[in-house]
């Protein structure tokens, strides 16, 4: 799979709820958006189905307001989670948000053993 630099960080991520997500072989490339000046965006990702059953994924990883404002490991990672469930669950059925609730669970365990301490330590030191 291909990752844009900037989210290479999560690779170890992405690895480690490879048996819960067969589908994830198909998955064949994430990419970052950086917001522009003239364009507000929530936290916000989307995940494309194309030729031979192939998907390709989109992280924004900042936005603009009056200033620039970058989202949290938190927020990403659960974007994560969430676009991820989409490769065993289209829709949004109970079963996708019991694998999304399930990834991001597995996510935060991870990033809690890796001695993340909160949204607002991390925000505080971006500026």
């Amino acid at each position: 799979m291909i990752l844009s630099k900037d989210l290479e960080w999560t690779r170890d991520y992405i690895e480690s709820i490879r048996s819960l997500v067969p589908n994830l072989i198909y998955l064949k490339r994430i990419t970052s958006i950086h917001g522009r000046k003239d364009v507000t965006l929530g936290c916000h990702a989307q995940l494309w189905k194309y030729k031979n059953n192939h998907y390709r994924m989109s992280l924004y990883l900042n936005y603009y307001a009056d200033k620039k404002i970058y989202f949290s490991t938190i927020e990403i990672l659960s974007n994560l989670a969430h676009e991820i469930s989409h490769l065993q669950h289209w829709t949004h059925s109970a079963d996708h948000k019991i694998l999304e609730s399930t990834l991001t669970i597995m996510f935060m365990t991870k990033l809690k053993s890796e001695g993340y301490e909160s949204e607002e330590l991390e925000m505080r030191h971006i500026k």
